[in-house]
């Protein structure tokens, strides 16, 4: 995690100026203004950020944003096309997940807050205090977060996210919980509630069972809904330190490192299913299986039918200056194919664009998540946006404004 950690904080400060420069130089170029925050793995899933589950009938919480409502603008979502909100702001949005209405829960990490998406797109913050940095539990409109990473929902609807060195939860009812962990200690201890210690926490993925599962470090933690902690899975060699999260319909775990995606049975069978090469000069390759190169995945999610899209960002290559920012879809059969953005190439930089497949840009791209529409959506980290990417790569900005930091609903 190391790798991840230093490339992405180091770059994020440093890439959006030096791009800002050149474009101002250039007299053009997309997006405006700097991106900055804290970039760090987070997750989604079918339905969830990490897991096929997700059928909250409740909408979590209220919070700064003042009192949320169910999505019921339409019965099927893909049935209408609903204008983006022109004043919506984002801050280093990491995470992002779905529920079985529709609803989209972003895990806003610069603003310290969750905020909730309608699917007629409507934003509302609805726990955390916008711009505080705290450890606090209790009612949403007061609770503070430290760290926002990755955001799951669970089949009964509560709101969980990995909060620097713990887990916490967002009850229908609006209040937040420390499930566990503590949001200041870091360890590595199998426990119950705040007896547990995690590391380098990144996604969450939970079963429909409501059994909750999160990438620590090298291992895989398994939480029960009451707190209890244990270890499924310690990595070794040969993977490349645990990246992605996400559980199918028969809670087989897809874990992502960096350069692969490893599929983990409910008998804790484990089995390479795409990519697992490192490549020295970070070029990502369409394939079936192994023959395809993963580079430095981000996020996963899987759809209602088994299909798995992953985002994956690199701001610098090893061989130039150019950069790496795509969503890739895998079938059932492991074959991996790029359905948007610009693989590496020298001559990339980070944007904003929409459009088809590879016209199409995107700035750090992490959270993602396959929703009832059919769609994906992807927390577009370094953009300050969310994008939806239809199944053929169809990419359209949905809320937020291109590297303008903010809070606003």
């Amino acid at each position: 995690m190391v790798k991840h950690f230093t490339r992405a904080w180091g770059m994020r400060a440093f890439v959006p100026a030096l791009f800002g420069l050149l474009l101002a130089a250039c007299g053009g170029g997309g997006g405006s203004g700097g991106a900055s925050g804290n970039p760090s793995p987070s997750s989604s899933t079918a339905n969830t950020s990490g897991g096929t589950g997700g059928t909250s009938t409740d909408s979590p919480g209220t919070g700064t944003g003042g009192t949320t409502t169910p999505g019921t603008t339409t019965t099927d979502p893909s049935s209408s096309t609903p204008t983006p909100s022109p004043t919506a702001r984002f801050y280093a949005p990491r995470g992002i997940t779905s529920d079985s209405q529709g609803n989209l829960y972003v895990a806003d990490g610069g603003n310290y807050v969750i905020r909730k998406i309608t699917p007629n797109l409507k934003v509302s913050t609805i726990a955390g205090t916008v711009g505080v940095k705290g450890n606090v539990d209790g009612p949403a409109a007061s609770a503070q977060f430290t760290d926002l990473r990755s955001i799951t929902v669970s089949p009964s609807g509560t709101l969980y996210v990995v909060d620097q060195y713990a887990i916490r939860a967002l009850s229908t009812d609006g209040v937040v919980t420390t499930l566990a962990g503590n949001v200041n200690e870091y360890g590595y201890d199998d426990a119950v509630g705040s007896a547990a210690r995690f590391n380098t926490l990144g996604n969450l993925a939970v079963g429909k069972d409501g059994t909750i599962y999160v990438t620590a470090n090298d291992a895989v933690r398994k939480l029960t809904p009451d707190g209890a902690v244990s270890t499924v899975l310690n990595a070794r060699l040969p993977m490349w330190g645990l990246s992605g999260l996400t559980i199918d319909g028969h809670d087989n775990l897809y874990v992502g490192d960096w350069y692969g995606i490893w599929k983990l049975s409910p008998r804790g069978e484990l089995s390479l299913f795409a990519g697992g090469k490192k490549d020295g000069n970070s070029m990502s390759r369409d394939g079936t299986g192994s023959d395809a190169v993963l580079v430095d995945i981000r996020n996963m999610t899987i759809d209602k039918v088994g299909v798995l899209y992953i985002t994956e960002s690199q701001v610098e290559g090893p061989m130039c200056s150019g950069t790496h920012s795509v969503v890739r879809k895998i079938d059932q059969n492991g074959v991996v194919t790029t359905i948007a953005g610009k693989p590496y190439d020298c001559f990339n930089s980070p944007g904003s664009s929409d459009g088809q497949g590879r016209t199409a840009n995107f700035f750090y791209p992490e959270g993602i998540t396959a929703n009832i529409d059919g769609n994906l959506y992807v927390a577009d980290n370094s953009n300050e946006l969310i994008r939806r990417v239809t199944p053929d790569g169809m990419v359209t900005t949905i809320a937020g404004k291109a590297r303008e930091q903010g809070s606003s609903d």
